[in-house]
Formats: structure tokens, C-alpha cells, sequence
């Protein structure tokens, strides 16, 4: 049985305004055991999207193209709140 391949695509390092700490992201290319090619992306901080929101946002950037993944990634990152962040327990910053 095949494995999956993950490989590293792209590292990001933001700072967006009035944030304490810089963010970290990644975009991997997966090849499923199938031969499929599809994105994930992932940042090291996650928030929520307002004082009301009962959860930190956990978003999914995943498509079948690298392009759509970053473009969700920045969209996410513009939305930056100070509220309730967390450090995301599945980021790797050894990667």
C-alpha cells in the first residue's frame, strides 16, 4: 500500500498589525496513495473572529491548487483579531 508524500511548498512569516508575536504558515503539496495532488496549509496561531464567537476559528485551507490554499491563507491572516488567540498544538516550526 502506497503512502502519502507530503512536501513543504512554501514557509510564511507574518506580522500583522497591533500582534504581539509573528505568525508562522506552511503550504504542503500532498500526493495521496492514489496520485492525487492536492494543498494544505496551516498557520501557528489561530483566533477568533470576534468578541461573541464562542470558538477560536480553525480554518481548512486545503484545494487542489496551490494558488486558491495561499490566497485563503493571506485572506485569513488580514482578518487578524487579538481575541481569544491560540498557538496551534499541530504546527511544526521545525519544518
Amino acid at each position: 500500500m502506497k503512502k502519502d508524500v507530503i512536501k513543504l511548498s512554501k514557509k510564511y512569516e507574518f506580522k500583522p498589525e497591533k500582534c504581539p508575536f509573528t505568525i508562522y504558515g506552511r503550504i504542503y503539496q500532498i500526493t495521496d496513495s492514489e496520485g492525487e495532488i492536492y494543498y494544505t496549509g496551516t498557520l501557528s496561531h489561530l483566533w477568533k473572529p470576534t468578541n461573541n464567537a464562542n470558538n477560536t476559528y480553525r480554518t481548512s485551507f486545503t484545494s487542489k491548487k496551490f494558488e486558491t490554499v495561499e490566497r485563503e491563507i493571506k485572506a485569513y491572516i488580514a482578518t487578524y483579531s487579538s481575541v481569544g488567540v491560540v498557538e496551534n498544538e499541530n504546527f511544526d516550526y521545525d519544518l
